[in-house]
């Protein structure tokens, strides 16, 4: 099989379902691939190395941990791979009956608890298991969205305090920073800006956001929250973006959100898309509409979006 190392790590994305996240972390944990690089510190993988990441995601795809394959030979996934399925929980048995538990709800599981532990250390320690042994898809889509809902519904039921959700919030938002922090675009990735418009304080949604964009290839430009349309405008100007993605989730029912959409389109270049999602979009949709945004109900719609962006 050709060694040369030529793919870049966006190539090898596509070519092994893996995420760019994923691939990142098996190399650094498990030393399952060995990339070049270049001059610029940009990674190269040779058709020997997208083989076995393929290989690898087939196997864990079928329920193998990865902790247990990740050291095998090409030869020996080829081989666990014919085994079939009847034996994966036997091979992940007799190789380390100590595995930790690899299923998405054992982490929402241990996040809540520790929520409810009022435990930030801990809280910190799950979420970054979570991400080394799930996909950024699956742990953006299963753990983490999930675990911002259930500790919104038990607040609002007086289950837990405001102080929990503080605690818990402080640690997802440097979490998803230091998540996002982790990809660098290429030179000539399209900008994009994420927020949230004036009165919108709430930025977890925004953050999320702002990774899969981020994990998608495009140079994210992240504002925070609670930002005036003029402001937005501005940074969209500035930096050349091609879109500004909005994430609206609270409150439902602000007059003066309805004129800064409509101002922030005014003040913006026609080529420039709106992408407005979050819990609440559907409240404003009148707005929406008048200003031809975008809109998306969930992060596989709004992955869609993205790659029908950049095509324009």
């Amino acid at each position: 099989m050709n060694e040369e190392k030529r793919y870049p790590i966006k190539v090898v994305s596509r070519k092994t379902g893996l995420s760019l996240h994923v691939i990142r972390a098996w190399e650094k944990r498990y030393q399952v691939v060995h990339p070049q690089r270049t001059d610029s510190n940009r990674r190269l993988y040779s058709d020997g190395d997208v083989h076995k990441l393929h290989l690898l995601k087939q196997a864990t795809d079928s329920g193998y941990s990865i902790g247990n394959i990740a050291h095998l030979s090409i030869d020996s996934l080829e081989e666990l791979i014919g085994y079939g399925q009847k034996s994966v929980s036997q091979y992940n048995q007799v190789h380390n009956t100590n595995s930790p538990n690899t299923e998405p709800i054992y982490f929402l599981e241990e996040a809540l608890r520790a929520v409810r532990q009022f435990d930030a250390g801990k809280l910190e320690y799950q979420l970054l298991q979570a991400s080394v042994v799930l996909s950024q898809p699956i742990l953006i889509e299963q753990v983490i969205v999930p675990l911002v809902e259930h500790i919104g519904n038990l607040w609002r039921q007086g289950d837990l305090r405001i102080m929990h959700e503080h605690m818990a919030s402080a640690v997802l938002k440097s979490y998803l920073s230091n998540l996002r922090n982790a990809y660098r675009p290429q030179g000539n990735a399209p900008s994009l800006i994420v927020t949230t418009p004036r009165g919108q304080i709430h930025e977890i949604g925004a953050l999320i956001i702002a990774l899969v964009a981020a994990a998608e290839g495009w140079n994210v430009i992240y504002l925070g929250p609670d930002l005036p349309s003029e402001e937005i405008a501005a940074a969209c100007l500035q930096k050349q973006a091609r879109a500004v993605v909005l994430s609206l989730v609270y409150p439902a029912d602000d007059p003066a959100l309805y004129q800064d959409l409509v101002k922030l389109r005014q003040l913006l270049p026609e080529r420039v898309a709106i992408l407005i999602g979050g819990r609440i979009a559907p409240q404003y949709l009148s707005a929406i509409n008048q200003i031809d945004a975008w809109t998306s109900d969930d992060l596989s719609s709004f992955r869609g979006l993205l790659e029908k962006l950049q095509l324009r």
